[in-house]
């Protein structure tokens, strides 16, 4: 039996840091953020998670419909905590992945 593998929510802390100093905002200062893993390690990479993310709609179409599990949230550009929301979508990834 395998044990699933998670992203970090470091690494998920460092992409919300680097939408929030983006330039990805609708008309409202908003942009929703979708992290997705099928909770299996990257080929070749002890450990490290296969993951993925794409911003705005979850229409038909983004990297992220290669994965079952997706994590949502709504990033606001006034935001000052990117751990905070990192862990969240960690969190949400996590409940879905161990079920």
């Amino acid at each position: 039996m395998c044990i699933p593998v998670l992203p970090t929510v470091e690494e998920v802390s460092e992409l919300v840091s680097d939408i929030i100093k983006g330039e990805w905002w609708n008309d409202e200062g908003m942009i929703d953020l979708t992290i997705a893993t099928n909770g299996e390690e990257l080929p070749n990479i002890s450990g490290g998670a296969d993951w993925t993310f794409q911003t705005g709609d979850n229409s038909y179409t983004g990297s992220c419909y290669h994965y079952r599990h997706w994590a949502v949230t709504t990033i606001s550009r006034e935001d000052d905590n990117p751990n905070e929301i990192a862990e969240n979508l960690v969190d949400q990834l996590a409940e879905l992945v161990f079920q």
